[in-house]
């Protein structure tokens, strides 16, 4: 029962993160902005375990700021912030332990292999993706924000 949504949305999909269509059969998606977290959590009718958002904001001086948060659903259908990470500005201390959290169940559902914990927990690197989003920001034209970019009043 695959199907399809066109928009400026990331998934998961095994092992890569891709650009474009979601197949509804995965179980993780990566949105660019809470509706479409929503959208993802509850119009899946409980297909999508999890959700990555990620937040950017632009600030004065050509500066970008970022998030990474996960949702899930509770208990009573509603959505639930599970994670959040700052990406720019890099935390002063921790920031190469920061590791978004997801379960072999949230990513394979009912799909989960024979035998396999669902509760092992990948961890994908806040750092990695750090380093990849400075690179492309930089390209366009922006500068990652920094602690010392924020607090000397370039605030977006």
């Amino acid at each position: 029962m695959g199907g399809h949504a066109h928009g400026y949305i990331y998934h998961y999909e095994r092992n890569h993160l891709t650009n474009g269509y979601v197949d509804l059969d995965n179980l993780v998606a990566m949105v660019l902005s809470y509706h479409n977290m929503r959208l993802w959590l509850v119009g899946s009718a409980g297909k999508v375990e999890l959700v990555i958002l990620l937040k950017w904001t632009k600030a004065e001086g050509n500066f970008v700021k970022g998030k990474i948060e996960t949702w899930g659903m509770d208990s009573e259908g509603s959505e639930v912030l599970l994670q959040r990470e700052e990406i720019f500005p890099e935390p002063q201390t921790g920031s190469s332990d920061q590791v978004i959290r997801v379960t072999r169940k949230q990513l394979f559902g009912s799909t989960l292999p024979a035998g396999r914990n669902p509760d092992y927990v990948f961890g994908l690197s806040v750092s990695n993706l750090r380093s990849k989003v400075a690179i492309a920001t930089q390209h366009d034209g922006y500068r990652p924000a920094s602690s010392t970019s924020t607090t000397n009043g370039i605030e977006g």
